[in-house]
């Protein structure tokens, strides 16, 4: 298959997150297993306007606006057998409208919950209004997303549920070598910073279990527009030198971090997929996050972390001492034992027959 994958950001893009790590993973199984992907996404300062990575083509185009303007011009010049329109970033691409190839909707989550914060309100209320258009956006294509909840928000705003497919996520081995933990209490964060991801939660977490635990160690890792915030917090609370700030790191870097943890802090108002949280597991590491979408299906209570009401930071701070002061080692092999499910190998695979499926034109 001739496979066009539209998405705002790619895998070497400066904020790239959750989203982008799992196109770069599926799509380069698919290279792999003979097939070519041509990723559109749009450019950063000093980025090459065409880069391969793991046999994928990435075409960058200049701005978001003029990425939406190219999109017709696009699929009339390429060769290609289908598309995958994806939405991570919430202003949908509505190729259905400009191609009588076939395609199909990558979908995360409704956006709405994850805006406010990151977006000046006009924008806002556009971008949400534009999910209330995709059952017209899209009238015939399939979707793919990860969740349960992702499917409730689908059927709710009229997707029919025949038309949407569920394929989870997956984690990259390096998580699950060998765990050594820290000789002291440690607390990571690496959940993403952005407002509606809220990783100033953590710093307050932290700053409580001081209390508890005086030798207690902080890792943030990752940046992005809340970072000078989760800074800001720290020091008001006089603790930024207890708290070590990584920025963006490396895979097999992250890895190391969260192999060391005792406990992963999530803190987000919603995701379509809580990856964080599953390569926490893979590392031995259990979660304490709050139960809203995406995240409640992904942590199994009691076996690779704990569940607390949304915005309760009290009740996150009482169930991170909690696992620090029972038996860590019972914790980090319950953890691996519910990462074991997830596997991109597998993920790249559902793909690949969903996209056979597509092409053959095999949905309702």
């Amino acid at each position: 298959m001739r496979i066009i994958w539209f998405n705002h950001r790619d895998i070497r893009h400066p904020l790239a997150g959750g989203a982008e790590r799992t196109i770069h993973e599926i799509a380069s199984r698919l290279v792999l297993s003979g097939h070519s992907v041509k990723w559109y996404s749009v450019s950063w300062k000093d980025a090459q306007a065409r880069d391969v990575v793991s046999g994928i083509e990435i075409f960058r185009m200049p701005s978001n606006a003029i990425a939406h303007l190219e999109i017709p011009a696009v699929l009339r010049r390429e060769n290609y057998d289908l598309v995958v329109d994806d939405l991570a970033h919430a202003a949908p691409w509505c190729s259905e409208r400009f191609t009588k190839k076939p395609g199909t909707v990558c979908f995360r989550h409704l956006h709405r919950r994850s805006l406010p914060g990151q977006v000046r309100f006009p924008l806002r209320q556009a971008l949400t209004f534009s999910e209330y258009l995709y059952p017209r956006i899209y009238r015939h294509w399939p979707f793919v997303t990860q969740s349960n909840s992702s499917i409730t928000d689908l059927t709710n705003l009229g997707i029919d549920r025949s038309r949407i497919v569920q394929i989870g996520g997956g984690i990259t081995e390096e998580f699950f070598r060998q765990f050594v933990k820290s000789p002291v209490p440690a607390m990571v964060y690496f959940g993403g910073m952005r407002d509606y991801k809220r990783p100033w939660e953590c710093i307050y977490v932290f700053h409580e279990v001081l209390r508890s635990f005086p030798d207690a160690e902080l890792t943030v890792v990752g940046t992005g527009p809340a970072i000078n915030k989760v800074r800001r917090i720290a020091l008001k609370l006089g603790i930024e030198n207890r708290i070590r700030f990584t920025g963006k790191v490396p895979d097999q870097e992250l890895a190391t971090i969260a192999r060391k943890a005792w406990v992963n802090v999530h803190s987000s108002t919603v995701e379509g997929f809580g990856a964080s949280i599953i390569e926490a597991s893979a590392s031995g590491t259990p979660t304490v996050a709050y139960d809203v979408p995406g995240v409640s299906e992904v942590v199994e209570r009691g076996i690779n972390g704990v569940l607390v009401s949304d915005g309760d930071t009290k009740s996150m701070t009482e169930a991170v001492l909690e696992i620090m002061s029972s038996n860590i080692e019972e914790w980090a092999l319950r953890s691996r034992d519910a990462a074991r499910k997830y596997s991109w190998d597998e993920t790249a695979g559902k793909w690949e027959d969903h996209l056979f499926r597509v092409l053959n034109r095999d949905f309702p």
